[in-house]
């Protein structure tokens, strides 16, 4: 169980840089753990007793009552190495959780977009580390949601903005 939790609270809570290592799906639920990167509390926080923007420790994203709109992946290739081409392939949730549970991939959280300051729809913008290649794809997740809980247990004080 998570010691701290905050309901739709971007801007207060960034996630840009966050690592997603497992997701999972609980009943209608989309879960997203973090590695012990966290995510960013900000410094209005009414949780951050520190008054500086830092990131906490392992923790949790859940969307209640999620609805994926889509996924994509961009993939760019070179001719001569030069830019040639970017495709823009659309996977799955499934094919997203099976590679990120495995090992396989992880998603890093850059940009992060909302219809409105209920975040009921988001696009958010990131990468998908591909493991033991060494490579990365640019990556799009589109959804909507009810509301964004954000779960941890710790803050870490010196891992400042």
């Amino acid at each position: 169980m998570w010691k701290f939790s905050s309901e739709n609270s971007y801007p207060d809570i960034i996630l840009h840089d966050g690592v997603v290592t497992k997701i999972s799906l609980d009943n209608d639920d989309l879960v997203m753990e973090f590695n012990d990167g966290g995510f960013w509390i900000g410094q209005d926080n009414k949780q951050n007793s520190y008054k500086k923007t830092v990131r906490t420790e392992k923790s949790e994203l859940r969307f209640t009552d999620f609805d994926i709109d889509d996924i994509y992946i961009f993939k760019m290739y070179n001719l001569f190495k030069k830019f040639y081409h970017t495709s823009r392939v659309e996977v799955s949730l499934e094919k997203l959780i099976s590679n990120v549970n495995s090992g396989k991939w992880t998603f890093e959280f850059l940009y992060e977009y909302y219809t409105s300051s209920r975040q009921r729809e988001a696009i958010f913008k990131g990468c998908v580390n591909v493991v033991n290649k060494q490579k990365h794809y640019d990556c799009q997740i589109e959804l909507g949601c009810s509301k964004m809980i954000y779960s941890w247990n710790k803050i870490d004080e010196d891992a400042t903005w």
